[in-house]
């Protein structure tokens, strides 16, 4: 049975049992989930949006940094020789 057969079923049967209840609204389980869920979902693809970029940004930094710091020992691996050389 489809939902809105389901909801004129419902309404006729409440109307039965007490004609000035009022009905409005009626929603299926899914779309009141949609619905409640929906600002979670939101901020989690906002989140993920913002996020992964973020991380890339932070990864590429710390190849970055261990560049620079490969760099540095050789530097400082050049002059402590031509200091050795020197004083010799």
């Amino acid at each position: 049975m489809d939902s809105k057969s389901m909801f004129t079923a419902l309404r006729r049967k409440v109307r039965e049992l007490d004609g000035g209840m009022p009905v409005y609204d009626m929603k299926t389980l899914e779309r009141q989930l949609d619905e409640t869920l929906s600002t979670e979902r939101l901020i989690a693809v906002l989140s993920a949006a913002f996020g992964l970029p973020a991380l890339a940004d932070w990864r590429w930094q710390g190849r970055e940094r261990t560049q620079a710091r490969h760099e540095w020992r050789h530097e400082f691996r050049q002059f402590r020789e031509e200091m050795r050389r020197a004083f010799r």
